[in-house]
């Protein structure tokens, strides 16, 4: 089939849906700078690892921890590199594997920085995050570094709480809620006060004396101090003291 017949059937392939539409995050972090076109691999198991020029066996990269492998070839001074970004699901997972790497070096006693693992010549590795990032092939020393240098884990952090006005620890919060306390309490005291009101005004007009006395028969003491000497020695005026 040719090109355009490729892509007229590819347009009648069912498309996936949700994230399965989208390709795996770590695609992004290949370099596209002195990228060979249509050399990018993406492997997820030891079977499709085999298959490939890979610069770690399969034991090493460890698929069982959840690792993912991205393989790209890249144009060098002196030829064609590999280039191989390893992801695993935290960054101590990466850590942990990049101490196995850097034991197996050492073992080898090659120089630093260099190791033969497998037969594809030196290689150089770096970590970033969750990221183990192996440049191997005909590649010198700086352009292992530019290459590495490329791979940067850009951490991608979301945080839910708001910050700028936290509900439990803010002081501006709680005098709000202060002032909503004190607004309500006083619309309560209005809102009874005028009840308690309303119903005695009620009450006088629908039963008019039985509950309530007018105020002239409502009896109270009361001493009459600003009466005179002359008016206090009225009998008439002291027997209306003594029975009020």
């Amino acid at each position: 089939m040719s090109a355009a017949e490729l892509r007229e059937l590819a347009g009648f392939l069912p498309r996936p849906k949700g994230n399965a539409n989208n390709l795996p995050p770590v695609l992004a972090y290949m370099p596209k700078r002195d990228y060979i076109r249509n050399t990018e691999k993406y492997v997820v198991g030891s079977v499709g690892l085999a298959h490939i020029a890979s610069p770690l066996p399969a034991n090493m990269i460890d698929f069982g921890a959840g690792a993912e492998v991205v393989l790209g070839r890249y144009q060098v001074s002196g030829g064609e590199a590999i280039l191989m970004v390893v992801s695993y699901p935290t960054p101590q997972i990466a850590a942990e594997h990049m101490k196995t790497i850097d034991a197996t070096r050492t073992t080898a006693r090659q120089e630093p920085g260099e190791a033969s693992i497998v037969n594809v010549g030196p290689f150089y590795d770096k970590r970033s995050g969750p990221f183990l990032a192996i440049a191997s092939g005909p590649i010198s020393q700086s352009d292992a570094r530019t290459l590495l240098g490329s791979v940067n884990y850009d951490a991608d952090v979301t945080w839910n709480q708001n910050t700028f006005f936290d509900k439990k620890n803010n002081l501006a919060n709680l005098l709000v809620n202060i002032i909503l306390l004190c607004g309500i309490l006083m619309g309560l005291a209005i809102v009874a006060g005028l009840a308690f009101g309303g119903i005695r005004i009620a009450i006088r007009q629908l039963l008019p004396g039985k509950f309530f006395k007018d105020p002239d028969e409502v009896e109270f003491i009361a001493l009459h101090l600003d009466v005179s000497r002359t008016e206090a020695a009225d009998p008439k005026l002291i027997s209306s003291i003594k029975a009020s």
